[in-house]
């Protein structure tokens, strides 16, 4: 009936339905309050997103869906890039180097043995091969820091 009020509690509602946009987020930058009506206002639906580019060629789309590893120079870079257990061993092979560096009397020594090995492991295209160097090459940097 007409004669019971009704109370409307307010409900969430999505921003935005697109289910692969990005969400977006208003943001207001001012210096004086705001008025209280202001909330609502920037919660408002965002304006429809720039209508989508045009590819005239199928060369640009092909290049994007391109794994960025495969752009690598060496087979070594392309391996560490594609496999984390070697991006990884990496990052701790350059702890250790640093490691070896900073207790060394002569850390110009390091940087050139350093070098060779790179040289050495640039051309390694297989994944077990170049792990194993890596836990060599580790091992040896270790026992240099000591």
């Amino acid at each position: 009936t007409l004669d019971t009020p009704v109370q409307v509690r307010p409900q969430a509602v999505a921003l935005n339905n697109a289910a692969d946009a990005p969400p977006r987020i208003a943001v207001a930058l001012t210096t004086a309050a705001l008025p209280e009506e202001a909330p609502t206002q920037l919660l408002a639906e965002p304006a429809a997103p720039p209508p989508a580019v045009v590819e005239t060629s199928a060369a640009p789309a092909a290049k994007r869906s391109r794994n960025p590893c495969l752009d690598l120079p060496t087979a070594h870079q392309r391996l560490v890039c594609g496999y984390p257990s070697l991006a990884i061993e990496d990052r701790r092979l350059k702890a250790a180097l640093e490691r070896a560096k900073a207790g060394s009397r002569d850390p110009y020594a390091i940087d050139s043995s350093q070098a060779a090995w790179l040289s050495a492991s640039a051309n390694i295209q297989d994944r077990l091969e170049l792990a194993d160097r890596y836990a060599q090459r580790i091992a040896d940097l270790e026992a240099q820091a000591r």
